[in-house]
């Protein structure tokens, strides 16, 4: 399954599942390794996490990629009429407790594909 061919390529649309992407977190706030939970309402439908140091502005990798992207691959029932949203969870929960304020995680946005199959 991709989420791109070539149009010479033939292809079906996978009606079943999609790519839900949450695209352009800002890490560079966040103390730490910290997990992103991706939602339907209230219930969790999917969930990533990532490490990194404890101070990322402060070290040249994080700096020059400060905006990162999750991908969850999911039954399109799993979001068909929802209302889709996220939290982040840092593992260091001192700083901003179990939740991470939305003003610091920049201007993230939910981006969904449907998947194509070769045939």
């Amino acid at each position: 399954m991709k989420g791109h061919l070539s149009v010479n390529q033939p292809f079906i649309i996978d009606h079943q599942k999609v790519n839900v992407r949450v695209k352009g977190i800002n890490r560079l706030s966040i103390p730490g390794s910290f997990k992103i939970l991706l939602k339907n309402r209230e219930t969790v439908i999917a969930s990533r996490a990532m490490a990194q140091p404890g101070d990322p502005a402060k070290v040249d990798e994080c700096v020059k990629q400060p905006l990162v992207d999750f991908d969850f691959e999911l039954p399109v029932t799993a979001i068909f009429g929802s209302r889709l949203n996220i939290e982040v969870e840092p593992v260091n929960r001192l700083v901003y407790g179990r939740v991470m304020p939305p003003k610091l995680l920049g201007n993230p946005t939910i981006n969904i594909r449907f998947r194509l199959q070769e045939v």
